[in-house]
């Protein structure tokens, strides 16, 4: 009792020394930090667990049939190890009667082929009881997808309880010609792996509760969390944590502090108990507390998290039924007025066309308020060029200063690696908060976006009437958590992204109430073009029909395009009303003198330009986007900027801001131009289109645009074009094709893609003999997009299918091909032989190929190995394969090794065998 009052005394005596000193305090920023490196991993309750089955129904003989129902299936019948099922219908099912605890059962497993591009749902009921979809199940996707393999994992479930007497597994159709390949059936159930469950103890993790990533730690009961720390003064442990989806049981979360010598102190104690809802597991959430340590200033102290099982001893079943997590624990300090530093928002308007904002020309008011805002408070740059026309490589190239070419992230599938410093990263090296509130979809944190932020916010559905409105509200939230601290936020929707609603009441505004009033017609969209014939070039088409589920499709031309364009223009007009709403608050006075506010795009939209749709061009429709920077010292404000900049600018200006020295990347900082239009800037922009295979296109001083086509794929390698933006803002006259000299052009082109193509797996082909080489290349690497040359030989690659490519090598000749993303684990090279007989076969394993390789002709015949250096090979007739070099300086990701100590513990507290 005395000790709580002693405690009392000195926090009330800290609050008023806090209160008496505000004068000299301009806010907090984190100084210490429980976890120093954050990992990119998501943690995946299944990786702590391995599957025991306890029963395997097999479909291998027809008594293995016997116990089964179906219904809704057209064929239905045991071939080989399989059963064969067909069906017209939507989803057809299997019943069968089971005689079950759901205690002793934790999922189903199904193995199967066929089926990849479907759904499976599994429905139960006990004894008269029917089935519902209250007692059903989709299958739970992790980052571990076989697509031969379905688990649903029963332990999330509230309604998995008491004596199952029925079960129903359902297939979703897709394709309803396709036949489905049914192997086994298994009820399984889960054990904690020791060693796994050590290795994920052992380290930091992102930890995803409810749509918000955060860097954070398993909460294990008995395996408190320590750091020892010298505590600043006046300063405060910022705290969150959070149970997983399908938690059954109380964990009561703890925080104490110990100084040498003396009893451990208490910080805060509260048992969180999970609440499912009423159709569904609970879904896990994230708690946040703020922990005041002004009673330690100065001390060496050691600070330590707890969790306990609220209402028993811990178990193995906790591991099973749902885990409870500690996410980025961090201290905080008062910072002097000298000391801060500038909170950075950047707010990127997913799909965001320049020419179709009132603040650059356009002739609808699409964007008052940001007008208006900008106006006052910040300088627009008129000519802003986006690295990339789609999402991923463009914005990874806004948050890493790198150009696409560069970065070399073109295509989907690939996640960002850990190697690249974002911006975020950088910021939180010097105690920023950093926080992200995206549209979801290509911007969640599993695509490598959250590396170096705190919490992640991102809307899970692919599109929503709600999307752009719930995440202002949620970044409003952010904001206000962290407003006496410096923070990043990063912001992003996709409100004006395809499908292009009707945003009242603007709509009406922009097209008139008649046709606003008019039946809703459901626009889609679709990748024409894509065969051999054009080299795979993609054209995307829109098309229209009455009702999304109607199978008949008419496709947008003439006077429907201009319904298109006032959709996305409601788009952009919803997205000012409430983008301003975010504005309104960081132009608030406690926030407006130490804000950066950077508002861009990743590019723009097709609407109807040479009847595209879509994103996916190098024409300036996809490239031209908006770029406003506002300085909270008035710098700038009112001001336009014609000269050419690019959105890998932003990073270095951000860099220079805050005072901040890093690795060299491609962009350059805005500042100079801000304080003087005039200030050289780069001319140079590049963009580069991969996976429509329309090439790299270099924007030269705001009026040269010239395109070079490096797609391997005939007819399109070394297309030129060039236009003059000036006299041809809509290029619509290729000077190159009119006889125009674009060497230099060319040439300054092929400079860069020789620094570029480093990063890339390289394949050299060299004919020093006087007879022609032919042969075929396979490897799943072998794909339209990503097989890429900067000049190769007529018929010198032919494209075969999928995986598969013939080569012809003229004597005399060589030429050079590039595989962008390494796919598989082999590239197999077969050379034809004079004489017609078998060709030469060398297969080489180019998953973490660890030296470059030669396949090199000697007298008569071919041989094939590792070569220390590929330049090195004087063979005048070789195939040379070069790894990748990644720049200098790659991050490794944290390795999950199991702690013998923590082992231990785990052991001796039951949680493991």
């Amino acid at each position: 009792m005395r000790l709580s009052l002693l405690l009392g005394a000195l926090c009330l005596a800290a609050l008023c020394l806090a209160a008496c000193s505000a004068d000299d305090s301009a806010g907090r920023r984190i100084v210490q930090r429980f976890i120093t490196e954050e990992s990119n991993d998501f943690f995946e309750r299944t990786d702590l667990l391995q599957l025991e089955t306890v029963e395997t129904w097999r479909f291998a003989s027809s008594e293995d049939l016997t116990p089964w129902r179906q219904e809704l299936f057209d064929r239905f019948e045991q071939r080989g190890l399989h059963l064969v099922l067909q069906s017209s219908k939507r989803r057809p099912r299997l019943v069968r009667q089971v005689s079950w605890q759901a205690d002793d059962i934790h999922a189903i497993e199904i193995l199967l082929g066929g089926f990849s591009r479907g759904i499976g749902r599994i429905y139960w009921a006990g004894e008269d009881e029917k089935f519902s979809e209250a007692r059903s199940l989709i299958a739970r996707r992790t980052n571990h997808v076989d697509p031969e393999r379905i688990v649903f994992d029963l332990t999330f479930h509230p309604l998995w309880r008491g004596k199952i007497d029925k079960l129903r597994v359902q297939f979703e159709i897709v394709k309803q010609e396709s036949p489905i390949f049914l192997r086994e059936i298994r009820p399984t159930r889960f054990r904690p792996v020791a060693e796994q469950v050590a290795a994920a103890a052992s380290r930091p993790w992102k930890i995803d509760l409810n749509h918000e990533a955060r860097n954070g730690f398993l909460a294990l009961p008995g395996l408190p969390i320590e750091r020892q720390w010298q505590i600043p003064a006046a300063a405060t442990l910022k705290v969150g944590f959070g149970m997983g989806p399908g938690a059954h049981r109380p964990v009561r979360f703890g925080a104490e502090i110990a100084v040498a010598g003396e009893e451990p102190v208490s910080l805060f104690e509260e048992t969180i108990t999970p609440e499912p809802g009423a159709d569904g597991p609970a879904q896990g959430r994230w708690y946040d507390r703020e922990l005041d340590l002004s009673p330690w200033d100065g001390q060496e102290a050691t600070l330590r998290l707890t969790a306990d099982s609220g209402d028993g001893p811990a178990s193995q079943y906790d591991l099973i039924q749902g885990l409870a997590y500690w996410a980025h624990p961090e201290m905080l300090a008062p910072v002097s007025s000298s000391e801060q530093l500038p909170n950075i928002v950047l707010i990127s308007i997913d799909t965001l066309r320049a020419d179709h904002m009132s603040l650059y020309g356009y002739e609808r008011a699409t964007t008052p308020r940001i007008d208006d805002w900008a106006s006052r408070r910040a300088t627009v740059f008129e000519s802003s060029v986006a690295s990339s026309p789609w999402t991923v490589p463009s914005h990874l190239s806004l948050l890493s200063g790198l150009d696409a070419l560069n970065h070399g992230l073109n295509h989907s599938g690939q996640p960002v690696p850990a190697r690249f410093q974002l911006m975020a990263e950088e910021l939180r090296e010097l105690g920023y908060s950093t926080l992200a509130v995206t549209g979801g979809g290509f911007m969640r944190p599993t695509e490598g976006f959250g590396q170096g932020f705190e919490r992640y916010r991102y809307w899970p559905k692919t599109q929503s009437e709600d999307e752009l409105t719930v995440g202002v509200e949620q970044a409003l939230a952010a904001v206000e958590s962290v407003r006496d601290q410096p923070f990043l936020l990063f912001f992003h929707t996709y409100e004006v992204h395809w499908p292009y609603r009707r945003r009242a009441p603007f709509f009406a505004d922009f097209m008139g109430q008649e046709i606003a009033d008019s039946p809703e017609v459901y626009i889609g969209i679709t990748d024409g073009g894509k065969t051999p014939e054009s080299g795979f070039l993609l054209d995307r088409k829109l098309f229209w029909k009455p009702e999304k589920r109607v199978l008949e499709r008419t496709p947008v031309t003439g006077a429907k395009w201009s319904e298109v364009v006032g959709r996305y223009d409601s788009g952009v007009a919803f997205a000012d009303l409430h983008v301003a709403r975010l504005l309104a608050r960081l132009e608030a006075e406690d926030l407006a003198d130490r804000t950066v506010v950077l508002i861009t795009s990743d590019h723009g939209e097709a609407l109807g330009e040479r009847d595209l749709g879509g994103h996916a061009y190098l024409d300036d429709f996809n490239l031209w986007v908006p770029l406003i920077v506002s300085l909270p010292d008035g710098r700038g404000w009112g001001e336009r900027i014609a000269q050419q900049v690019r959105g890998i600018d932003l990073l270095p200006t951000v860099r220079e801001l805050v005072g901040k020295t890093a690795t060299p990347v491609d962009g350059s900082s805005l500042l100079p131009l801000i304080d003087d239009p005039d200030a050289e800037h780069p001319p140079e922009a590049w963009s580069y289109a991969a996976f429509s295979n329309r090439g790299i296109a270099l924007r030269v001083d705001n009026r040269w645009k010239y395109r070079f086509n490096n797609t391997a794929w005939p007819p399109l390698p070394g297309l030129e074009k060039l236009f003059d933006l000036q006299a041809d803002p809509g290029e619509e006259r290729d000077l190159a094709g009119s006889g125009r000299d674009v060497t230099g052009f060319r040439r300054r082109v092929r400079e860069q893609l020789a620094t570029w193509t480093e990063t890339k797996l390289r394949v050299e082909l060299r004919n020093g003999s006087a007879r022609a080489i032919r042969g075929r290349v396979r490897g799943t690497g072998i794909h339209p997009a990503v097989v890429k040359t900067d000049g190769i030989p007529p018929g010198g690659l032919t494209w075969v299918k999928l995986g598969m490519a013939d080569f012809e090598l003229p004597a005399g000749e060589r030429f050079t091909f590039y595989l962008e993303r390494i796919e598989g684990r082999l590239l197999r090279f077969e050379i034809d032989r004079d004489g017609g007989v078998a060709p030469f076969p060398a297969d080489i394993v180019v998953e973490n190929l660890a030296t470059d390789w030669q396949i090199t002709r000697e007298g008569g015949g071919w041989k094939s190995g590792p070569v220390a250096d590929a330049d090195s090979v004087a063979a005048e007739t070789a195939i040379l394969v070069r790894r990748p070099v990644l720049p200098d300086g790659a991050v490794e990701e944290l390795r999950s090794a199991a702690d013998p100590k923590i082992l231990e513990q785990l052991e001796a507290l039951g949680y493991v065998p």
